[in-house]
C-alpha cells in the first residue's frame, strides 16, 4: 500500500464523513431535535423542547404593536382598522386615520400620512417636522431626518446623546421594513424620545418624537406605522 493511501479506503472515508455531519450539527443551532430547520425568528430551549419566538415588534396602523407568535413565530394579526389608501393628498381612510393628509418626498423616494392639521416645517427636505413644534400644546412634532452614508454604526453614535442613557435596542416592523427601535431619556425635556431608525442601501432615515404630556403617542405610532418607500 502506498503512503497515505490509508484516507482513501471505505471505512475512513465515512469515519471523516460521520465526523464532519456530528460538527456540523453540533455548530448549527437552527436545527430542531426532529431534523427540520429552525425559523430564524425563534429559539429553542434544547432541555424543554420549546420554542421562544424573537422578542421584534410590528408596528400597527392603529399605533398599537404585536409581536412574534405560534409554531411558526408569525407576527400576531394587527386590530382590523380598515384602511383604503389612495394617491391623493387627502387619504381616503376610515377609522382612527380618517382624512389624513399623505406627505410625500421624492427627493428621498418615501411616504407618511398625518392628521389633517398638523403643518409640515422644512427648509430641507433632508429634515422634515411634521407637527406643532415640540413643547407647545397639542401632539407635538414627528421628525424625520435622512442621512446619507450611515450605516448601522451610526446607531450607537445616535445613543451616545443622550448621557441619561437609552433602553435596549429592539427591532420593530414597519409595513415591509424592519426599524431598529430606540428609546431615550431627555433630561432637559424631562421625557423621553422614541426613535425608529431604518437603514436602505448606504442611507439612514431616523424618526423620531418626544413622549409626554404635550404629546399624543399613539398618534405619533399611527403616523410612522404608515411610512414607506416609494421605489
Amino acid at each position: 500500500m502506498r503512503p497515505g493511501s490509508i484516507l482513501s479506503t471505505p471505512l475512513v472515508m465515512a469515519t471523516m464523513a460521520f465526523a464532519v455531519v456530528a460538527f456540523l450539527f453540533l455548530i448549527d443551532t437552527s436545527i430542531n431535535p426532529d431534523g427540520t430547520r429552525q425559523s430564524t425568528n425563534s429559539l429553542i430551549n434544547r432541555n424543554t423542547n420549546t420554542i421562544a419566538c424573537t422578542q421584534e415588534a410590528k408596528l400597527c396602523p392603529d399605533g398599537s404593536a404585536v409581536g412574534r407568535t405560534g409554531p411558526n413565530c408569525e407576527f400576531a394579526e394587527c386590530p382590523d382598522v380598515n384602511v383604503n389608501i389612495n394617491t391623493t393628498t387627502n387619504t381616503n381612510t376610515s377609522g382612527p386615520m380618517e382624512g389624513w393628509k399623505k406627505f410625500t418626498n421624492t427627493s428621498y423616494n418615501y411616504s407618511i400620512k398625518y392628521p389633517s392639521d398638523w403643518p409640515i416645517i422644512t427648509s430641507n427636505l433632508a429634515a422634515i417636522t411634521i407637527g406643532p413644534v415640540p413643547f407647545e400644546p397639542g401632539p407635538g412634532s414627528l421628525n424625520i431626518i435622512v442621512m446619507e452614508g450611515k450605516g448601522t454604526s451610526y446607531i450607537s453614535e445616535y445613543k451616545s446623546n443622550f448621557p441619561d442613557g437609552c433602553d435596549a435596542d429592539r427591532s420593530t416592523a414597519i409595513g415591509l421594513e424592519v426599524a431598529t427601535q430606540v428609546v431615550c431619556r431627555e433630561a432637559f425635556a424631562g421625557q423621553n424620545v422614541n426613535s425608529f431608525i431604518l437603514i436602505r442601501g448606504e442611507t439612514l432615515f431616523l424618526l423620531n418624537f418626544i413622549s409626554g404630556t404635550s404629546v399624543n403617542d399613539q398618534v405619533m405610532k399611527q403616523a410612522v406605522s404608515t411610512f414607506t418607500f416609494t421605489n
